[in-house]
């Protein structure tokens, strides 16, 4: 990384304080009462412990700040983007993934909570010498409100240079995939804190997903002739192509895609379905976290166009039933079984709804992350039209069957994410719906020498911080250690390296010291807003950084 990079992403959510399920699976294995209540006092005790004492020293860092968004957030992950292979090429040694230890910091760089939850993940064509990078998913515990910034520091060392660096912190109520014959078709059943999803990997599409309560919110059933009672349930049905089954994808039974494992926990499962006609090719990404699972749709291929919708069919609660309602985010509340309340319209901005099932305060929310103005509908379904309903049929990008054109997708365009999940409170739904699905940004800074794992231990050559805050205004913090006592230059350069500020030309004993930038120049003038270079020289080696002066 040879600049800061600033990453928008959408992030997840991770409720650790949920109870670890006890679910009667479809496959007939129960899961004992006992679990989660060993994963909940797990869960309390690490929660309410204090930071460990410092347990390694790992050569190398780069810090992370994460601004939450318009939603306040809670216990959710966030995901780091990171390419070390730049920085490596100027050490020795390749990077050793195992020595990943993520921090966070308060904002005068001082540890305040060393066992941050996370998992590394390998970009595609990953190697530890010539493409060291990934992502790194970490958990932002407790509450982060709106518009609030938190800081995170990531440690990490080269093979072989880390013996007593601490393995990643256990995480009390992981995410697990496993591989089964459900419903006639190899799956993956995914299994979180508040569901199991099984997935046909044949089908690329979901097939169940059964709640802690063993109720299944879609019911697919393999039957031919079933119909709604089973056969026509799925999420997302993404390309449907009246007349051509051979062109339709992503649907439970269907056997048309190759879904491959990408990751595998224990804060993120990540799976990808590929169709397999090459000249048509469509690609779905899911990621399945603790609360909820988010589609991407990375390609589009030549059926309708390159059009699609998303649709949830299946059962609320286990059973469409008189209860049921659909809630919308502007309020809007109709009744889910009854067929008079069905609707089509472009939902409101932010374009989410949730299903709640009243025998309880579960619901099921589904969201279009960017939203858009094409038409989106709610109706129930049974075997005839006069029958009783069994199944919902909500669909972004769908109109009723009773308009013009139902068959026709109206939604287009790759990059598109579609979350859903299931909430366990539906007082809550909004909230949790709205951190679950708010983007946050990502800044990740320069690595550089580290001090230690919680900066306690003396550095083994001068390190320099990247300033903070950044961007600035009007004065901002360079922070930087020694590892003996030194003569030292810190001196601030406008982006033509002309002398702007010295901050610091002395000796200086060996540790941790803190400088202050007012945005003054040399004659004590405000410097006009830009970037600005600093620059940390000692005897026989120099050290860069980079900040920004905002207005």
């Amino acid at each position: 990384m040879n600049n800061e990079q600033v990453f928008p992403v959408q992030l997840h959510t991770a409720d650790y304080f949920q109870k670890t399920r006890a679910v009667q699976e479809r496959s007939g294995r129960a899961r004992p009462r006992w679990t989660w209540l060993l994963g909940t006092a797990l869960l309390i005790g690490l929660a309410l412990a204090a930071p460990r004492p410092a347990q390694a020293a790992q050569q190398y860092r780069f810090d992370v700040t994460v601004e939450s968004g318009s939603a306040a957030r809670v216990d959710l992950p966030v995901e780091a983007p990171l390419d070390l292979t730049a920085f490596l090429a100027g050490v020795t040694g390749t990077l050793d993934p195992a020595a990943f230890q993520v921090v966070e910091v308060d904002t005068a760089g001082a540890i305040v909570n060393n066992a941050i939850l996370f998992q590394f993940d390998a970009a595609p064509g990953f190697d530890a010498t010539s493409f060291a990078a990934g992502d790194l998913v970490f958990v932002m515990n407790d509450t982060t409100p709106a518009l609030g910034t938190r800081h995170f520091r990531v440690l990490f060392d080269v093979v072989s240079a880390c013996g007593d660096c601490p393995p990643a912190p256990a995480v009390p109520a992981p995410v697990s995939v496993d591989s089964l014959m459900y419903e006639n078709q190899m799956t993956y059943l995914v299994s979180t804190p508040r569901a199991d999803y099984y997935y046909h990997r044949a089908g690329g599409g979901l097939a169940s997903i059964v709640d802690n309560d063993g109720q299944d919110w879609i019911g697919f059933h393999d039957i031919s002739g079933s119909k709604t009672a089973g056969e026509y349930r799925g999420i997302p049905n993404l390309v449907f192509t009246a007349g051509d089954a051979d062109a339709s994808f992503f649907h439970p039974g269907l056997d048309n895609a190759t879904t491959t494992l990408v990751n595998a926990g224990p804060l993120k499962v990540t799976v990808r379905s590929v169709t397999n006609d090459p000249a048509n090719e469509w690609i779905l990404l899911w990621e399945f976290y603790q609360t909820f699972a988010r589609l991407t749709v990375e390609q589009v291929g030549a059926s309708n166009d390159g059009s699609y919708w998303f649709l949830y069919e299946g059962t609320p609660g286990g059973q469409l039933d008189a209860g049921d309602v659909v809630v919308r985010s502007d309020g809007t509340t109709t009744g889910a079984m009854d067929n008079a309340d069905k609707w089509e319209t472009a939902l409101a901005d932010p374009q989410w709804l949730y299903f709640h099932d009243t025998a309880g305060s579960r619901y099921l929310y589904l969201s279009d992350d960017a939203g858009d103005v094409d038409p989106d509908s709610y109706r129930s379904q049974g075997q005839t039209s006069t029958s009783t309903p069994e199944m919902t049929v909500f669909g972004y990008g769908r109109v009723m069957n009773t308009s013009a054109n139902s068959l026709v997708p109206r939604m287009s365009g790759a990059g598109r994410t579609f979350t859903l999940g299931l909430g366990e409170d539906n007082a809550a739904a909004e909230a949790e719906i709205a951190g679950t699905r708010t983007p946050v940004l990502v800044v990740v800074g320069e690595p550089t020498g580290s001090v230690s794992a919680v900066g306690d231990l003396a550095a083994r050559q001068p390190v320099l911080d990247q300033n903070y805050p950044n961007p600035f205004n009007p004065a901002t913090t360079i922070r930087f250690a020694l590892p003996a006592r030194s003569a030292v230059n810190l001196a601030v350069y406008d982006t033509a390296g002309r002398l702007v500020r010295t901050l610091v030309n002395s000796d200086l004993p060996a540790g941790t010291h803190t400088f202050r930038w007012a945005g003054l120049d040399q004659n004590g003038r405000p410097a006009p807003s830009g970037i600005y270079l600093y620059r940390l020289t000692t005897p026989g080696q120099v050290l860069r950084g980079k900040m920004t002066l905002i207005e």
